[in-house]
């Protein structure tokens, strides 16, 4: 479960620094830069991956829940003093990768 917060939503005015690759076939990309084709794609998706996300991770999971897609995510760092305010449950704060993935 996540800790939502308006501030971890992720929007449309996000992307715009995003860079997106989209496989046509195994071995073709397509470079994403414009900021609206690459919402549209993300909104069109029918599953949301993140691979070592850094503090990206809760911005995911939030938009997959809000959107009732199925997701997964391959964590990297806690960046637990970037995020203070995620903790467990019973206030614990949540510091090493393994309480992350709990």
């Amino acid at each position: 479960s996540s800790s939502s917060s308006s501030s971890s939503q992720l929007k449309e005015s996000d992307l715009s620094e995003i860079e997106l690759e989209v496989g046509e076939e195994h071995n073709d990309t397509k470079e994403i830069t414009d900021a609206k084709e690459a919402y549209r794609i993300i909104e069109e998706s029918s599953v949301v991956l993140g691979l070592h996300p850094d503090q990206a991770t809760e911005p995911i999971v939030d938009f997959a829940l809000s959107r009732k897609k199925p997701f997964a995510i391959i964590p990297c760092c806690v960046y637990h003093k970037e995020f203070p305010k995620r903790r467990f449950p019973d206030g614990k704060p949540i510091k090493s990768y393994d309480d992350f993935v709990q």
